[in-house]
């Protein structure tokens, strides 16, 4: 079962089915303050929903927006305040705040922005500044960054100083707006203004509901100032564009320089059908095309809260030295872009090593959950010489991928999965997988290695080659499938055992290199790193729910035969009649051995159910005995 996730951005996920069925929802609530690695703290984060910060852009004004920490209502919490203040004599200034979502949630369906909202300018002074058109408020949808509402929107909300342009009628002066349009991109009208009623005033925390339906180019408009509601549907776009924009703005405009437009948001959240894996939830994805930053999502070194748990670290044991950098210099694949290379060289005598590692494990998202199935990808080209005579030729020169429970620059006790290079045969690399690529199916024990769990794939080392490698990794059984291509030659091994005892991955995915000699340097090159959550499929007759069937379910289905009511399928009632009894029987039978390794589990004859049953019924017997 795929897993929910939870954080600042939640969304629950289907269970079964492809990305674009789950429910997703973005959030900002400025608890995270004035930050950029946090989800909703101004400026914000990429990559988590939110696909860019919050931008603020004015034009001939000068707007200001920051994060106010629990100094006011909205949401009892911090909020972003925004202040505009024109800067030209006898020009209209205008702003806004706007950020976008259609990275997150999928456009073309239906989907909900809510949101808090209050003036902090006194607006009904008859001798102020909110006295004309130009003086205004307004919140809208566009596909690019606006200050002010245009003929590209979609669903327009607002509040205006005065009808001297018509635009409004003058007993809508003052009053919350919606504009209904008629999707043909033409010039606002009074006649199109919706009078909620509701006076806009300074210092009152209004909440506001805008439903979207994308499909009849419409939306529900709801509005409350905690004493008075408004709801309307079936309002029109303004815009004939096939689909909303997708960038949420909060706008305001004034037209002398004695003007300052002042507001305050809080509690936004956007909540409709998600796109698919967004940085860091059921995909984290390192392919470094962001360069050597720390705001991006794959960029080295990385970034906190997107999925990866830390930046990537740089381990090294014995002297080991490791350099590590984006570049561009020689793509590892053709129009791939900016990768990551890395180098290890040895500063003393004796055998040293180090790598690049980083954390992808999050006890809550976003992130990867590595306690259940997932997927590994990436692609490593190997850089140094492995033919040089004098360089890759012993034991100790090796290249190790792997998983483990700590930081380490080398394996260790705690490892799960793990990838092999060697340059000779020694304790544990036998001589038929020298300068080869190995995996290593482990005894689940956390013992010491051996040689002969070396599973040789009878790829290559080479300079210069590229390696495309895919883990999935099965915690439940403490065991991975592995694949190594090099374009030519592929090789795949299934069910291969972990060398750890232990009941989950670490999450510390490790890329490092080991070399015995100062004048060796380990040198090789990172990309498309994705790392993906996987749904389990519970075949029927599958009571527990581990994607196969087999003994652990028989046993189950033993221990509760002849149950009459109240049966859940975790014991054993695949047909859902609340009872255990042949019909469940017949199911387990008919579905054996799905989702077993081959030869894991032999589909059983005829008389071999009979003994089966008969196993069933003597179980029965001792439970009714005892």
């Amino acid at each position: 079962m795929r897993a929910s996730f939870g954080i600042l951005l939640a969304f629950s996920v289907a269970a079964a089915g492809a990305a674009p069925s789950r429910a997703v929802e973005v959030a900002a609530h400025f608890n995270g303050g004035n930050s950029d690695t946090v989800i909703d703290g101004y400026p914000g984060m990429a990559g988590d929903g939110w696909a860019d910060a919050w931008t603020p852009i004015a034009t001939r004004s000068d707007l200001a927006a920051t994060v106010v920490e629990s100094g006011g209502d909205l949401g009892a919490g911090n909020y972003l305040d925004v202040a505009l203040t024109p800067n030209v004599a006898s020009k209209t200034g205008s702003g806004s705040v706007s950020r976008r979502y259609y990275d997150g949630i999928d456009l073309a369906e239906p989907h909900v922005i809510e949101f808090k909202y209050r003036i902090d300018e006194n607006i009904l002074d008859p001798l102020g500044s909110f006295t004309t058109s130009n003086d205004r408020y307004q919140f809208f949808d566009s596909p690019a960054n606006r200050t002010t509402a245009n003929a590209d929107c979609s669903w327009v909300a607002g509040v205006y100083g005065s009808n001297d342009a018509g635009w409004i009628y003058p007993e809508q002066i003052g009053y919350w707006l919606f504009y209904n349009g008629d999707n043909n991109n033409t010039a606002f009208v009074a006649d199109r203004q919706v009078n909620t009623y509701i006076l806009a005033q300074p210092g009152v925390t209004y909440d506001f509901k805008i439903t979207i339906d994308p499909v009849n180019k419409k939306y529900d408009a709801w509005i409350s100032d905690g004493t008075n509601t408004f709801s309307q549907s079936g309002l029109g776009w303004r815009t004939a564009a096939a689909t909303v924009g997708g960038r949420a703005q909060f706008g305001c405009i004034g037209d002398t320089l004695d003007d300052t437009r002042a507001f305050s948001l809080d509690a936004i959240k956007i909540t409709g059908t998600g796109t698919g894996p967004v940085g860091g939830m059921e995909t984290v994805a390192a392919r470094f095309a962001g360069g050597n930053s720390d705001l991006v999502v794959d960029g080295y070194a990385g970034m906190a809260g997107d999925g990866w748990k830390s930046a990537w670290l740089t381990p090294t044991n014995n002297g080991g030295a490791v350099a590590a950098s984006v570049t561009t210099a020689s793509e590892v694949k053709p129009g791939r872009g900016e990768y990551l290379g890395v180098s290890v060289a040895n500063t003393v005598e004796g055998a040293s090593h180090g790598g690049v590692v980083r954390s992808y494990r999050a006890n809550t998202a976003p992130g990867i959950d590595w306690t259940k199935d997932h997927k590994i990808e990436f692609t490593v080209r190997i850089d140094e010489n492995v033919s040089d005579p004098l360089q890759f030729t012993d034991f100790d020169d090796r290249y190790t991928f792997f998983d483990a429970r700590d930081m380490h620059s080398g394996t260790g006790a705690d490892c799960s999965w793990m990838i092999s290079a060697y340059g000779n045969s020694g304790e544990y690399a036998g001589g038929e997988i020298v300068k080869q690529w190995s995996f290593y199916d482990g005894g689940r024990d956390a013992g010491g290695m051996s040689a002969e769990l070396n599973v040789d794939t009878d790829v290559s080392l080479a300079t210069g080659g590229v390696y495309d490698f895919t883990i999935v990794v099965h915690p439940n059984t403490q065991s991975y499938d592995a694949t190594v291509s090099d374009g030519t030659t592929s090789f795949t091994s299934s069910g291969l055992g972990w060398r750890t005892d232990a009941t989950s991955v670490g999450g510390y995915l490790t890329f490092s290199g080991r070399s015995s000699d100062t004048s060796d340097v380990r040198a090789f090159s990172l990309d498309d790193l994705v790392i993906t959550q996987l749904t389990i499929v519970v075949p029927p007759g599958d009571a527990t729910r581990d994607g196969k069937v087999d003994a652990a379910d028989a046993a189950l289905l033993a221990a509760n035969w002849l149950k009459s009511s109240g049966a859940v399928w975790d014991e054993g009632d695949f047909n859902n009649d609340h009872a255990v009894d042949d019909l469940d029987l017949a199911i387990l039978a008919a579905n054996w051995g799905t989702g077993v390794p081959a030869g894991g589990a032999a589909v059983p004859e005829p008389s071999a159910w009979a003994l089966i049953l008969v196993g069933v019924l003597s179980l029965l017997g001792l439970r009714r005995r005892r």
